[in-house]
């Protein structure tokens, strides 16, 4: 695993051992940064479900300004340091080694709001429609921000969930990727 384009093009990721984390793949990762590439520089990035960073260490080699990282898993936490330290923009990313649910319930986390959000977590494990259900309520996404949702293709959500709408949607094997933008209530 690499990093596609910026900054650190080509730079390999460390990985952690095992079934620990299901890394985005590099079309489906190449894809989501093509459509976001008039958003990122300088935005502040949210990676939930990060597993080893590739999404968010792709965005800061990009030009996104600072990204929070959240993992559940202690060994993915402990390489994901490694990336940011390895790739020299530790000072650019803030790893948080707890489960994306209880992240999002934080009482402090009210008072940031991201204008770039991944959510990818584990397939099958149905965490997303209570992950998007927090992001909404807590209102953590910044008016002209997106959210990039990663799911398994059989995952089933609404068009809306709260504040949330989904824009556009593709799918590439297995793999659905949605993007979610808040909609003022009518």
């Amino acid at each position: 695993m690499h990093i596609i384009a910026g900054a650190f093009r080509g730079k390999r990721l460390w990985t952690p051992h095992g079934q620990v984390t299901r890394p985005t793949s590099a079309k489906v990762k190449e894809a989501i940064f093509q459509i976001l590439a008039d958003e990122l520089i300088g935005a502040q990035g949210l990676d939930l479900f990060a597993g080893c960073g590739g999404l968010g260490l792709e965005a800061l080699s990009r030009g996104v300004e600072e990204v929070i990282f959240v993992e559940h898993s202690k060994m993915a936490a402990r390489v994901l340091r490694k990336n940011l330290t390895a790739l020299g923009c530790a000072d650019r990313g803030r790893v948080v080694q707890q489960h994306v649910l209880k992240f999002l319930r934080r009482p402090a986390l009210r008072e940031n709001s991201f204008d770039l959000i991944f959510a990818d977590p584990p397939y099958r494990r149905h965490l997303l429609k209570d992950t998007l259900t927090l992001i909404a309520e807590r209102n953590l996404l910044s008016q002209q921000g997106t959210l990039i949702v990663e799911r398994w293709k059989k995952d089933v959500l609404p068009e809306r969930i709260g504040s949330l709408h989904g824009f556009l949607e593709r799918t590439y094997g297995d793999t659905n990727v949605t993007f979610w933008r808040k909609k003022e209530e009518a």
